[in-house]
Protein backbone atom coordinates (compact mmCIF):
# COMPACT_ATOMS: atom_id res chain seq x y z
CA UNK A 1 0.00 0.00 0.00
CA UNK A 2 2.88 2.34 0.77
CA UNK A 3 4.17 1.84 -2.78
CA UNK A 4 0.87 3.11 -4.17
CA UNK A 5 1.04 6.16 -1.92
CA UNK A 6 4.60 6.87 -3.06
CA UNK A 7 3.57 6.52 -6.71
CA UNK A 8 0.64 8.92 -6.31
CA UNK A 9 2.88 11.47 -4.61
CA UNK A 10 5.46 11.06 -7.33
CA UNK A 11 3.09 11.74 -10.25
CA UNK A 12 2.82 15.55 -9.80
CA UNK A 13 6.59 15.74 -9.33
CA UNK A 14 7.27 14.04 -12.65
CA UNK A 15 4.96 16.51 -14.36
CA UNK A 16 6.72 19.58 -12.94
CA UNK A 17 9.62 21.31 -14.64
CA UNK A 18 12.85 21.12 -12.64
CA UNK A 19 13.18 24.91 -12.82
CA UNK A 20 9.82 25.30 -11.06
CA UNK A 21 10.63 22.70 -8.42
CA UNK A 22 13.94 24.31 -7.54
CA UNK A 23 12.28 27.72 -7.32
CA UNK A 24 9.63 26.19 -5.03
CA UNK A 25 12.48 25.13 -2.76
CA UNK A 26 13.55 28.77 -2.51
CA UNK A 27 16.73 28.41 -4.58
CA UNK A 28 17.79 31.60 -6.33
CA UNK A 29 18.20 32.01 -10.08
CA UNK A 30 21.69 32.35 -11.47
CA UNK A 31 22.76 34.59 -14.31
CA UNK A 32 20.87 32.62 -16.93
CA UNK A 33 17.81 30.38 -17.04
CA UNK A 34 19.83 27.19 -17.63
CA UNK A 35 21.80 27.53 -14.42
CA UNK A 36 20.55 27.95 -10.86
CA UNK A 37 22.71 28.67 -7.82
CA UNK A 38 21.94 26.95 -4.52
CA UNK A 39 22.00 29.07 -1.36
CA UNK A 40 25.04 28.68 0.93
CA UNK A 41 26.83 26.80 -1.86
CA UNK A 42 29.14 28.09 -4.58
CA UNK A 43 28.38 25.36 -7.09
CA UNK A 44 25.98 25.82 -9.99
CA UNK A 45 23.16 23.39 -10.64
CA UNK A 46 22.96 23.00 -14.43
CA UNK A 47 19.51 21.95 -15.61
CA UNK A 48 19.38 19.19 -18.22
CA UNK A 49 15.77 18.15 -18.77
CA UNK A 50 14.64 16.42 -15.58
CA UNK A 51 18.23 15.88 -14.41
CA UNK A 52 20.67 18.22 -12.75
CA UNK A 53 24.41 18.42 -12.36
CA UNK A 54 26.53 20.24 -9.78
CA UNK A 55 29.74 21.46 -11.39
CA UNK A 56 31.72 21.40 -8.13
CA UNK A 57 30.21 18.46 -6.29
CA UNK A 58 29.76 16.20 -9.34
CA UNK A 59 26.21 15.32 -8.31
CA UNK A 60 23.74 14.18 -10.93
CA UNK A 61 20.39 12.44 -10.73
CA UNK A 62 16.68 13.09 -10.44
CA UNK A 63 15.11 16.03 -8.71
CA UNK A 64 13.97 13.93 -5.76
CA UNK A 65 17.50 12.62 -5.27
CA UNK A 66 18.76 16.19 -5.25
CA UNK A 67 16.42 17.15 -2.40
CA UNK A 68 17.30 13.99 -0.45
CA UNK A 69 21.04 14.59 -0.70
CA UNK A 70 21.10 18.35 -0.38
CA UNK A 71 18.70 18.65 2.55
CA UNK A 72 19.17 15.34 4.42
CA UNK A 73 15.67 14.02 3.63
CA UNK A 74 14.41 10.50 3.07
CA UNK A 75 12.42 9.69 -0.08
CA UNK A 76 8.93 10.48 1.22
CA UNK A 77 10.10 13.60 3.05
CA UNK A 78 11.69 14.86 -0.17
CA UNK A 79 8.42 14.30 -2.05
CA UNK A 80 6.47 16.14 0.65
CA UNK A 81 8.80 19.12 0.48
CA UNK A 82 8.62 19.32 -3.31
CA UNK A 83 4.86 18.87 -3.63
CA UNK A 84 4.16 21.12 -0.65
CA UNK A 85 6.48 23.76 -2.10
CA UNK A 86 8.34 24.11 1.19
CA UNK A 87 12.02 24.73 1.86
CA UNK A 88 13.73 22.54 4.48
CA UNK A 89 12.95 23.77 7.98
CA UNK A 90 15.37 26.29 9.41
CA UNK A 91 15.71 27.11 13.10
CA UNK A 92 16.80 30.59 14.08
CA UNK A 93 19.13 30.48 17.11
CA UNK A 94 21.06 33.17 18.92
CA UNK A 95 24.02 32.23 16.70
CA UNK A 96 22.11 32.30 13.38
CA UNK A 97 20.01 29.87 11.36
CA UNK A 98 20.60 26.12 11.52
CA UNK A 99 18.88 23.32 9.61
CA UNK A 100 16.87 20.88 11.69
CA UNK A 101 17.92 17.30 10.77
CA UNK A 102 15.21 15.28 9.03
CA UNK A 103 12.76 13.54 11.36
CA UNK A 104 12.02 9.82 11.18
CA UNK A 105 8.78 9.64 13.15
CA UNK A 106 8.88 5.97 14.16
CA UNK A 107 12.25 6.32 16.00
CA UNK A 108 12.72 2.54 15.80
CA UNK A 109 16.50 2.45 15.34
CA UNK A 110 17.08 5.22 17.86
CA UNK A 111 15.01 3.40 20.46
CA UNK A 112 16.67 0.08 19.67
CA UNK A 113 20.16 1.52 20.04
CA UNK A 114 19.42 3.32 23.30
CA UNK A 115 17.60 0.34 24.79
CA UNK A 116 19.69 -2.65 23.67
CA UNK A 117 23.14 -1.17 23.01
CA UNK A 118 23.14 1.34 25.83
CA UNK A 119 20.57 -0.32 28.14
CA UNK A 120 18.67 2.91 28.77
CA UNK A 121 15.32 2.21 30.41
CA UNK A 122 12.48 2.27 27.87
CA UNK A 123 10.31 4.51 30.07
CA UNK A 124 13.10 7.08 30.21
CA UNK A 125 13.60 6.93 26.43
CA UNK A 126 9.89 7.39 25.79
CA UNK A 127 9.67 10.32 28.21
CA UNK A 128 12.35 12.24 26.33
CA UNK A 129 10.88 11.38 22.92
CA UNK A 130 7.40 12.36 24.11
CA UNK A 131 8.75 15.75 25.24
CA UNK A 132 10.40 16.29 21.82
CA UNK A 133 13.91 16.20 23.24
CA UNK A 134 15.06 13.13 21.28
CA UNK A 135 14.25 11.82 17.81
CA UNK A 136 15.75 9.75 15.00
CA UNK A 137 17.17 11.29 11.85
CA UNK A 138 18.24 9.34 8.76
CA UNK A 139 21.00 10.46 6.41
CA UNK A 140 23.04 9.04 3.53
CA UNK A 141 26.66 7.99 3.94
CA UNK A 142 28.42 6.28 1.02
CA UNK A 143 25.03 5.59 -0.59
CA UNK A 144 23.77 3.86 2.56
CA UNK A 145 21.02 5.15 4.84
CA UNK A 146 22.28 5.50 8.39
CA UNK A 147 20.34 6.45 11.51
CA UNK A 148 21.40 9.20 13.88
CA UNK A 149 19.96 10.18 17.25
CA UNK A 150 19.20 13.88 17.63
CA UNK A 151 19.25 15.50 21.09
CA UNK A 152 17.57 18.91 21.22
CA UNK A 153 18.15 21.79 23.62
CA UNK A 154 15.56 24.54 24.14
CA UNK A 155 15.67 28.00 25.67
CA UNK A 156 13.15 29.07 28.33
CA UNK A 157 10.74 30.28 25.61
CA UNK A 158 10.63 26.77 24.16
CA UNK A 159 12.72 27.60 21.11
CA UNK A 160 15.35 25.11 19.88
CA UNK A 161 18.83 26.54 20.41
CA UNK A 162 21.06 23.47 20.36
CA UNK A 163 21.21 20.28 18.27
CA UNK A 164 23.52 17.36 19.07
CA UNK A 165 23.72 14.34 16.74
CA UNK A 166 25.30 10.95 17.29
CA UNK A 167 25.25 7.70 15.34
CA UNK A 168 22.66 5.10 16.40
CA UNK A 169 25.30 2.40 16.15
CA UNK A 170 28.43 1.34 18.01
CA UNK A 171 30.09 0.79 14.62
CA UNK A 172 30.41 4.55 14.18
CA UNK A 173 32.04 7.19 16.39
CA UNK A 174 30.07 9.97 14.68
CA UNK A 175 28.87 12.67 17.05
CA UNK A 176 28.63 16.40 16.48
CA UNK A 177 27.05 19.58 17.76
CA UNK A 178 25.33 21.05 14.71
CA UNK A 179 26.90 24.28 13.50
CA UNK A 180 25.51 27.44 15.12
CA UNK A 181 24.13 25.54 18.13
CA UNK A 182 24.23 27.64 21.30
CA UNK A 183 26.15 25.76 24.06
CA UNK A 184 24.19 27.50 26.83
CA UNK A 185 21.13 25.48 25.77
CA UNK A 186 22.54 22.03 25.12
CA UNK A 187 20.46 18.92 25.93
CA UNK A 188 18.72 19.29 29.31
CA UNK A 189 15.62 18.46 31.33
CA UNK A 190 13.88 21.04 33.52
CA UNK A 191 12.56 19.59 36.77
CA UNK A 192 10.55 21.15 39.57
CA UNK A 193 12.74 20.74 42.67
CA UNK A 194 15.93 22.52 43.77
CA UNK A 195 18.57 20.17 42.29
CA UNK A 196 20.39 19.73 38.98
CA UNK A 197 22.63 16.87 37.76
CA UNK A 198 25.32 17.81 35.24
CA UNK A 199 26.93 15.32 32.80
CA UNK A 200 29.39 15.28 29.92
CA UNK A 201 27.14 13.52 27.39
CA UNK A 202 23.44 12.77 26.81
CA UNK A 203 24.02 8.98 27.03
CA UNK A 204 25.57 9.41 30.50
CA UNK A 205 22.64 11.53 31.58
CA UNK A 206 20.07 8.98 30.40
CA UNK A 207 22.09 6.15 31.98
CA UNK A 208 22.18 7.81 35.38
CA UNK A 209 18.44 8.45 35.26
CA UNK A 210 17.86 4.78 34.36
CA UNK A 211 19.74 3.75 37.51
CA UNK A 212 17.93 6.31 39.69
CA UNK A 213 14.39 6.36 38.34
CA UNK A 214 12.41 7.10 41.47
CA UNK A 215 11.10 10.66 41.19
CA UNK A 216 13.62 11.49 38.46
CA UNK A 217 11.33 13.87 36.60
CA UNK A 218 11.32 16.24 39.57
CA UNK A 219 15.05 16.91 39.22
CA UNK A 220 16.78 18.94 36.54
CA UNK A 221 19.49 17.41 34.32
CA UNK A 222 21.89 18.83 31.75
CA UNK A 223 24.51 17.41 29.39
CA UNK A 224 27.39 19.54 28.17
CA UNK A 225 27.62 17.64 24.84
CA UNK A 226 31.33 18.30 25.28
CA UNK A 227 33.25 19.90 28.15
CA UNK A 228 31.65 23.35 28.33
CA UNK A 229 29.87 24.33 31.54
CA UNK A 230 27.73 27.02 29.89
CA UNK A 231 24.48 25.04 29.97
CA UNK A 232 24.85 24.46 33.73
CA UNK A 233 25.09 28.13 34.56
CA UNK A 234 22.33 28.99 32.09
CA UNK A 235 20.06 26.48 33.86
CA UNK A 236 20.97 28.01 37.22
CA UNK A 237 20.19 31.48 35.91
CA UNK A 238 16.88 30.45 34.31
CA UNK A 239 15.82 28.39 37.36
CA UNK A 240 16.70 30.42 40.48
CA UNK A 241 15.04 27.83 42.72
CA UNK A 242 17.94 25.40 42.04
CA UNK A 243 20.42 25.55 44.91
CA UNK A 244 22.19 22.17 44.71
CA UNK A 245 24.43 20.98 41.85
CA UNK A 246 25.53 17.36 41.36
CA UNK A 247 28.63 17.11 39.15
CA UNK A 248 28.58 13.77 37.31
CA UNK A 249 31.49 13.80 34.87
CA UNK A 250 33.48 10.76 33.71
CA UNK A 251 35.85 8.88 35.98
CA UNK A 252 39.00 9.87 34.07
CA UNK A 253 41.58 12.64 34.00
CA UNK A 254 39.55 14.86 31.65
CA UNK A 255 36.41 14.47 33.73
CA UNK A 256 38.28 15.23 36.95
CA UNK A 257 39.87 18.34 35.45
CA UNK A 258 36.50 19.65 34.25
CA UNK A 259 34.93 18.93 37.63
CA UNK A 260 37.63 20.87 39.49
CA UNK A 261 37.21 23.81 37.11
CA UNK A 262 33.46 23.94 37.69
CA UNK A 263 33.89 23.57 41.47
CA UNK A 264 35.93 26.78 41.53
CA UNK A 265 33.12 28.64 39.77
CA UNK A 266 30.47 27.20 42.08
CA UNK A 267 32.52 28.16 45.15
CA UNK A 268 32.87 31.71 43.84
CA UNK A 269 29.09 31.90 43.52
CA UNK A 270 28.52 30.18 46.87
CA UNK A 271 26.44 27.42 45.25
CA UNK A 272 26.21 24.10 47.08
CA UNK A 273 27.49 21.09 45.15
CA UNK A 274 28.30 17.40 45.39
CA UNK A 275 30.56 15.31 43.14
CA UNK A 276 29.21 11.95 41.94
CA UNK A 277 31.77 9.67 40.28
CA UNK A 278 30.86 6.52 38.31
CA UNK A 279 32.42 3.26 39.51
CA UNK A 280 33.72 2.51 36.00
CA UNK A 281 34.70 5.09 33.35
CA UNK A 282 31.24 6.58 32.80
CA UNK A 283 27.62 6.17 33.84
CA UNK A 284 26.69 4.04 30.85
CA UNK A 285 29.38 1.50 31.70
CA UNK A 286 28.01 1.46 35.25
CA UNK A 287 24.48 0.88 33.95
CA UNK A 288 25.53 -2.03 31.73
CA UNK A 289 27.54 -3.55 34.58
CA UNK A 290 24.60 -3.17 36.95
CA UNK A 291 22.22 -4.93 34.57
CA UNK A 292 24.41 -7.99 34.17
CA UNK A 293 26.90 -9.66 31.87
CA UNK A 294 27.56 -7.36 28.90
CA UNK A 295 28.43 -10.31 26.65
CA UNK A 296 24.84 -11.55 26.82
CA UNK A 297 23.56 -8.24 25.47
CA UNK A 298 26.05 -8.06 22.60
CA UNK A 299 23.78 -10.47 20.70
CA UNK A 300 21.26 -7.62 20.40
CA UNK A 301 23.68 -4.94 19.23
CA UNK A 302 23.23 -3.29 15.85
Amino acid sequence: MSNNISHKRNQPVQNMRLEDIIRNLNLKNGANQKSIRAPQNRSRLVIKGRLLFSTLEQIDGATIRFVMDRYDKNYLEALDYIIGKRAPEKISTNNGDILLPSINKNNVLAKRYLRFNRMIDSKVINAFIRNKLIYQSNSKVNNKVVANIVFLGYDKEGKIQHIHKRAASDQSKYRVNVKRSVPEYSFHWNGTDDSIYFFEAPIDMLSYISMNEEGWQQHSYAAACGMSDKVLFRCLEDNPSINKVYLCFDNDEIGESATNRIIQKLNNRKIDYEVLVPFLKDWNEDLIYELGDELVWKEFKL
